[in-house]
């Protein structure tokens, strides 16, 4: 009875954390940032990142949290906190019949390889790898590429169907900016895990996922482990058949805890209760397994020492490629002096926000505007599958804080809005030989109306109005860019690597005072 209610108990949480999981990328808005922060708390790279990298502080001690939820009661996370994992127990509900699993050699050159070299990527500089792995980064891409657009599919489908009956109630929606070489990368990782999950359960989990080896290892030594009694056991495979982990090797009635996802399904169909889940005392440990766990120990402090003395070179080594790298990669427009990527308020400087972001998307699923998009390759080595900003799809919205308040590393800290309406992300450049005013003798003045600042404002010249532009008050929103109607743009903004502070908005007419009543007069004033 115990082992149903620790089940059902795991269940409701795993639906629970699924649920949330999705509509905060599939929802956006207002509901995803107050619903990201009880779901964020509990995801272990990204909390990992912000604590060191970002000295992320109390909000960013959910993966010692799970550190030690893993040393008390085994990997609970990839059971219940872990959306990706919960994702992959779902596609068993498509299944007419339960799957009958089996048991699965361990595969630990692959699975310590791998992370061994997500570990030298990262010590070099590069997230790029562990971007491509990250559970919740994966699973947030997931969302954002190909559940949200199904689901807005469907909407506008349904939405249609509706409007033939002269019913309006549902909106049509406009679907996400498309970016093939995202969607195809996002659409084989997906095909990935969906095959693995179907065919062998978790594995995944078990062989791909750095997450997953990380908390294997600290399983080794839970307080709380299921154990299969090799005396009571009888070989009848009913667990073997149910464990989704592949862990429980009946034949020779053996129980891997490091893979072990803590699911608990096993412990409720042994018919003489072999499998049980209590705390290993020091007493029922035997020499042997002590020695085993030592040498274990040994060998795990051993690697990551040899890791980290690798990765020092490697890092020195990675430096010099990335001056190079980025050397290419911004000379594109000779027009504009260097082509660098963008980032929000927040991120300080691009080094930080490549060295910081691991690519869930988030962000771009909660701004209000959509300027945040997919970069492709304009981080270079350093930064893989993270956004940056693209005028071309919006702008930063002057009045907005949402991707601060989301974001899971730090990568974009949350500012206060009068602190974020001064940070300058780049500045504004004008190619008059492009522009309608100044080429064609034209009126137009659609960057001058929009500029929050007023670091785009008017001249009058020959009896029309100029744009001109003072760089110092220009926080770099993008605003005049977006609404430029010349192709290409005749004005941009050019970001900056290092962000800055603005000068306070430049006033060129400040606004009159209302002008005053007289005493003894009913006049309205204006």
């Amino acid at each position: 009875m115990k082992y149903s209610m620790l089940r059902n108990s795991r269940k409701i949480l795993a639906a629970i954390v699924l649920i949330l999981s999705l509509l905060i990328f599939l929802q956006g808005g207002r509901l995803a940032v107050a619903l990201s922060r009880p779901v964020l708390f509990w995801q272990f790279v990204p909390s990992a990142v912000k604590f060191i990298l970002n000295a992320g502080g109390i909000a960013a001690l959910g993966f010692l949290l799970i550190v030690l939820l893993t040393l008390l009661f085994g990997r609970i996370y990839c059971a219940c906190l872990c959306p990706l994992g919960v994702l992959q127990d779902s596609f068993s509900l498509f299944r007419r019949k339960p799957r009958r699993y089996t048991y699965l050699a361990p595969r630990p050159k692959l699975r310590y390889g791998l992370i061994a070299l997500v570990s030298l990527t990262t010590i070099a500089g590069s997230l790029g790898l562990l971007n491509l792995l990250d559970p919740y980064s994966l699973f947030g891409r997931i969302g954002r590429q190909i559940f949200k657009p199904l689901v807005i599919l469907g909407n506008n489908l349904l939405a249609s169907m509706l409007g033939r009956f002269d019913i309006y109630t549902v909106p049509r929606l406009v679907l996400p900016q498309f970016f093939l070489a995202l969607f195809v990368m996002t659409l084989g990782m997906f095909g990935l895990l969906f095959w693995l999950a179907w065919r062998y359960g978790r594995q995944y989990c078990n062989t791909l996922c750095p997450v997953g080896t990380v908390l294997g290892v600290l399983s080794r030594f839970s307080l709380y482990q299921i154990r299969l009694s090799a005396e009571k056991c009888t070989a009848c495979m009913r667990c073997e058949r149910l464990c989704r982990a592949g862990c429980i090797d009946s034949r020779h009635k053996t129980l891997d805890a490091s893979r072990c996802v803590a699911c608990f399904d096993c412990l409720t169909v042994c018919p003489v209760a072999a499998l049980t889940y209590d705390p290993m005392l020091p007493h029922r440990t035997t020499a042997a397994v002590n020695a085993s766990r030592r040498k274990f120990l040994v060998t795990s402090i051993s690697s990551i020492g040899a890791i980290l003395l690798a990765g020092l070179p490697l890092r020195s080594l990675a430096k010099t490629f990335l001056s190079w790298e980025q050397s290419v990669l911004t000379q594109a427009d000779p027009l504009r002096d260097n082509i660098i990527p963008i980032v929000p308020p927040g991120a300080g400087s691009i080094t930080r926000f490549a060295a910081s972001c691991t690519g869930c998307h988030l962000c771009v699923s909660v701004c209000p505007t959509h300027v945040l998009q997919f970069t492709g390759r304009k981080y270079g080595f350093q930064g893989v599958l993270q956004p940056t900003l693209d005028y071309q799809s919006g702008y930063c919205d002057y009045e907005c804080t949402a991707c601060g308040q989301v974001c899971p590393t730090g990568a974009i800290d949350l500012l206060r809005l009068n602190v974020k309406q001064r940070v300058q992300i780049g500045t504004v450049k004008l190619i008059t030989d492009r522009c309608i005013v100044y080429d064609r003798k034209e009126e137009c003045g659609a960057c001058m109306e929009v500029c929050p600042t007023h670091a785009v404002h008017a001249v009058e010249l020959d009896g029309l109005q100029h744009p001109q532009i003072k760089t110092e008050h220009c926080i770099g929103c993008g605003r005049c860019e977006y609404v430029c109607p010349v192709t290409p743009t005749a004005i941009f903004v050019e970001g900056m690597r290092e962000h800055a502070q603005a000068l306070p908005p430049l006033y060129i007419e400040p606004p009159q005072a209302a002008p005053r009543m007289q005493e003894d007069s009913d006049d309205f004033p204006f």
